[in-house]
């Protein structure tokens, strides 16, 4: 708003008057109670997005904002605003008439991230991916595989042999499935399987690898999720696993289901002892 400003921190006195209330910033608190907001909703800092059924609509809720921001004598950027568009970018994401998609920044630096090689690297993933948890049905199914790995497992993980290992295993699951497909083809010689003992490896490495390697295939390909339409039915789809519970909202559209929203999460220790039906 101010160009060429200096921003930093005021400290407030520990006391039970404050001053002016100018001061202190205060969340949730209207600075009108009397007049309601422009929009009917918050707007995140100095992002604004204003949705509208039709356009008459549109240019109404435009000037509402614009009264607003010219009795507080707030500025807007023409360069950095977009008016009347069918599809934006807002906060990572798209949005359209057609519903919200995920838009990372910078998609190939995830999808063609190799597995992380120490803790630090592996919750920088996670905490990129964890922003668009709701795009990615089970997310927490697979990501509480990551989460569970320590320091000691990428310090043997990082060693050749074992990631020999471990592509090996990953390899071999390859191949079987590719023979129930051709039956024809003399898959061993593509790989050693009289190799070293692989059962040397930690199973949970090996279901690390496939976790990642999935999760980088479902932030590639996360699907639209529709706006939320209170005249429609709509529909809970849930799975439970022995250490994961999942969900996804679905509502009807020219008779097939499209997800509004993904939910998932980790069991507690006194949940991973219910049944498949009390989890679900």
């Amino acid at each position: 708003m101010i160009d060429n400003a200096l921003y930093g921190f005021t400290r407030i006195p520990r006391s039970e008057d404050h001053g002016s209330t100018a001061d202190v910033f205060e969340n949730g608190e209207p600075v009108d109670p009397g007049k309601p907001s422009v929009l009917g909703r918050r707007s995140y800092i100095d992002d604004i997005l204003i949705p509208a059924d039709n356009w008459d609509q549109l240019c109404d809720r435009v000037e509402g904002l614009l009264e607003a921001c010219d009795k507080w004598n707030l500025s807007i950027s023409v360069v950095k605003s977009f008016w009347g568009m069918p599809k934006v970018e807002y906060l990572g994401h798209k949005v359209s008439h057609n519903g919200l998609e995920a838009n990372p920044k910078d998609l190939s630096a995830l999808t063609d991230l190799a597995f992380p090689g120490s803790l630090r690297a592996m919750q920088s993933f996670l905490g990129s991916l964890n922003y668009y948890s709701r795009f990615i049905d089970d997310y927490a199914i697979y990501a509480s595989v990551l989460y569970e790995l320590r320091e000691i497992d990428f310090a043997a993980m990082t060693k050749e042999a074992t990631q020999a290992r471990i592509q090996q295993v990953l390899e071999r699951e390859d191949v079987d499935q590719g023979s129930q497909e051709d039956q024809g083809v003399d898959h061993r010689k593509t790989l050693d399987l009289d190799s070293p003992d692989l059962t040397e490896v930690d199973s949970r490495w090996i279901h690390a690898y496939r976790s990642f390697n999935l999760l980088k295939t479902r932030i590639a390909t996360t699907p639209i999720l529709r706006h939320f339409d209170p005249d429609r039915k709509a529909t809970v789809v849930v799975y439970a696993s022995d250490w994961a519970i999942s969900g996804a909202l679905r509502q009807e559209y020219d008779q097939i289901y499209y997800p509004v929203m993904f939910a998932s999460r980790t069991l507690k220790s006194n949940e991973l002892n219910y049944g498949i039906a009390e989890k679900e």
